[in-house]
């Protein structure tokens, strides 16, 4: 096992716009694993602890449908998908580091 100093914790503040549904929070690793994932209906602050060192990014999901999970769109009834967003920069974590990150998300 590792001691706690080989991990890197980050908290992340999220400032939401006035949305209709939630937003799905994904914590991602460079390869696209979801190491966790959050639904957030207001401003929220998120806690991860205990991240191995690396590169990370976060994305955004405006869950219109509050179904949960990111939804296509059909071409018949014409909906649109929902949309998605990035942190604009990939995070590099490494051992030891505490990193407090505030994102404003545009409307």
């Amino acid at each position: 096992t590792r001691s706690d100093i080989e991990y890197a914790n980050l908290e992340l503040k999220v400032e939401l716009p006035p949305i209709t549904g939630n937003a799905i929070i994904q914590l991602m690793s460079k390869g696209s694993y979801i190491f966790r994932e959050d639904i957030l209906s207001k401003d929220s602050t998120l806690s991860y602890p205990n991240l191995s060192p690396g590169e990370y990014k976060i994305k955004l999901i405006f869950d219109e449908n509050k179904d949960g999970k990111w939804t296509t769109g059909k071409y018949i009834p014409r909906t649109l998908p929902e949309r998605v967003i990035f942190y604009s920069e990939p995070l590099e974590m490494k051992e030891g580091w505490d990193k407090n990150i505030t994102w404003t998300i545009p409307e």
